[in-house]
């Protein structure tokens, strides 16, 4: 099984974009907190689909909470002759983790 869940706080504003013409999609990074306080966070990329796109990127600007579920997907491209294999996470659901007045 391939399924995430994550909550963390919006790293910077997300960028909507459309591709093929007519599909939206949400690019942003979340930062999670590690388990004490001394451990560092850790950065997940994270790509919305559809109508979650639109959301997040009306709702979720820098610094808000959010949680995803997500399912992970790799790509590899080359650098400098060195394979990069890459973790993004693709949203199936989220939740607005904000006050209702950080939404206006």
């Amino acid at each position: 099984m391939n399924k995430q869940e994550f909550f963390g706080r919006v790293v910077a504003d997300p960028q909507l974009k459309v591709v093929g013409g007519d599909k939206q999609v949400c690019s942003f990074r979340l930062a999670i907190n590690g388990r004490t306080k001394n451990d560092p966070p850790i950065f997940i990329n994270c790509e919305a689909w559809g109508k979650p796109a639109e959301v997040i990127a009306r709702y979720c600007p820098k610094g808000y909470p959010l949680g995803v579920v997500t399912r992970m997907k790799q790509h590899t491209y080359e650098k400098n002759g060195v394979n990069i294999t890459v973790d993004d996470f693709v949203v199936e659901d989220f939740d607005l983790l904000g006050s209702k007045q950080n939404e206006q």
